[in-house]
C-alpha cells in the first residue's frame, strides 16, 4: 500500500511536473512569436520610412527645374503617386495601414506615424529628414528609441537607422539648431509651392483659351468645364485646380464648393481677364497680398505676367511698391480699351 501511495505520488509530481513545463513552453513560444511579429512590424516601418527617403530624392531629381524645392509635406508624395497612403502608417502603432486613405483635398483619414522635417539641398548629410514618432517603441524590447531617416543617400539608398531614445533628441537638437541658424522656418517651400500654383492656373487658363478662342471671363469658368467633365480639354483634375486656387502661404483649408463642385468662396488668387492683343507686361493672376504680412519675405506678392498667344506667363515676386505699379498698369490699360 505504501508502495501504491508513493507511485500514486511520483505519478501526481510528474504530471504537475509536465503541465508546468508545457505552459512554461506554450509561454515561451507565445513570447518568441510576439517579438517575431513586433520584429516584422518593425522592419516594415524601417521600408516605409525608406519608401519616403526615396519618394523625396525622386521629387528632386525627377525634376528639370533647377530651383525644384522638396516636396512641402508627406501628402504631395502621395499626389504625385511616388508614396502610397498605407507608408505613412507603421505597424507599430497598432494600427492597420491599409484602412487609410486620402480624400480628394489631400487629408489623410488617419494621422501619420511620421514626422518629417523639410530640409534644403544644401543641408548636411547628417541631419534628420524624417522619423517615426518614439511613442510608438514605449514598452517595446527594444527600449526607448525610435527609427530615422537621414538626409544622406549612398549607391541611391536612403540611410534608415534606429536611434535610442537619448541619440534621437540629440540628433533631432543639432537638425533643428541648424535650421535655426540658416534662418529657415517653417513653411520655407511654401512660396515654390504657392508659384507652382500660378503656374498650374495659367495653364488651366491658356488652355481654355486656345479651346474656347476667348479666355475665361473667370477661374469658376474653368471649374465648371472640369465638374461637367468635359472632353477636349488638356486640364488638371477637378481636386486638383481647387487645391491649386489655394496658397499654401494662406494656411486656409479646402475651399467651400456647391453641389456643382464650383467655389462659394474666393481663393487666394486673383485672375483677370485679359484679350490676347494684351502687352506682356501686365498682370494676368496674383496671389493677395494680405498673404504676406509679416512673412519671412516681406511685402509683395507673387504675380503671372500674361503671355501672347496665351501660353502661361512669367511668374515673378515683386515688392509691395513693385506690384502696385504693375497693378495700376493693367486697370490703366483695362480702362484705356473700353473707351476705345
Amino acid at each position: 500500500m505504501r508502495n501504491q501511495h508513493l507511485i500514486l505520488s511520483l505519478l501526481s509530481i510528474l504530471v504537475v511536473t509536465l503541465g508546468c513545463g508545457c505552459s512554461d513552453s506554450n509561454d515561451r513560444k507565445s513570447k518568441a512569436e510576439r517579438l517575431a511579429m513586433l520584429e516584422l512590424d518593425r522592419f516594415g516601418s524601417k521600408g516605409c520610412l525608406e519608401a519616403i527617403g526615396q519618394a523625396i530624392f525622386y521629387h528632386i531629381d525627377a525634376s528639370s527645374n533647377p530651383d525644384v524645392t522638396p516636396p512641402s509635406t508627406l501628402e504631395q508624395l502621395i499626389e504625385e503617386q511616388s508614396l502610397q497612403p498605407q507608408h505613412l502608417i507603421s505597424g507599430m502603432s497598432g494600427r492597420d495601414p491599409h484602412k487609410v486613405t486620402i480624400d480628394e483635398h489631400g487629408v489623410l483619414s488617419e494621422p501619420s506615424d511620421y514626422i518629417y522635417i523639410v530640409l534644403p539641398k544644401n543641408a548636411p548629410d547628417t541631419l534628420i529628414h524624417a522619423y517615426e514618432k518614439p511613442e510608438n517603441y514605449k514598452g517595446s524590447p527594444w527600449g526607448e528609441g525610435t527609427l530615422v531617416l537621414f538626409k544622406k543617400r549612398q549607391y541611391r539608398k536612403v540611410k534608415v537607422e534606429w536611434m535610442d531614445i537619448k541619440s534621437f533628441r540629440k540628433a533631432l537638437d543639432q537638425t533643428n539648431k541648424w535650421l535655426a541658424e540658416q534662418n529657415i522656418e517653417p513653411g520655407w517651400t511654401n512660396l515654390a509651392e504657392s508659384k507652382k500654383n500660378l503656374r498650374l492656373i495659367g495653364e488651366a487658363i491658356a488652355y481654355f483659351a486656345k479651346v474656347q478662342n476667348a479666355p475665361p471671363s473667370s477661374l469658376a469658368d474653368i471649374v465648371e468645364i472640369m465638374s461637367a467633365q468635359m472632353t477636349g480639354y488638356a486640364l488638371p483634375t477637378h481636386s486638383k485646380f481647387l487645391r491649386a486656387l489655394v496658397s499654401p502661404v494662406s494656411g486656409r483649408g479646402p475651399l467651400k464648393i456647391d453641389e456643382n463642385g464650383v467655389p462659394i468662396e474666393a481663393g487666394d488668387y486673383v485672375y483677370i481677364p485679359l484679350p490676347e492683343s494684351a502687352p506682356s507686361t501686365l498682370i494676368q493672376i496674383y496671389e493677395r497680398p494680405e498673404n504676406y504680412k509679416g512673412s519671412r519675405w516681406g511685402e509683395g506678392t507673387l504675380v503671372q505676367f500674361f503671355s501672347k498667344d496665351y501660353e502661361p506667363g512669367e511668374v515673378k515676386w515683386l515688392d509691395a511698391k513693385s506690384f502696385q505699379a504693375a497693378l495700376e498698369q493693367t486697370q490703366k490699360w483695362l480702362a484705356q480699351r473700353r473707351q476705345e
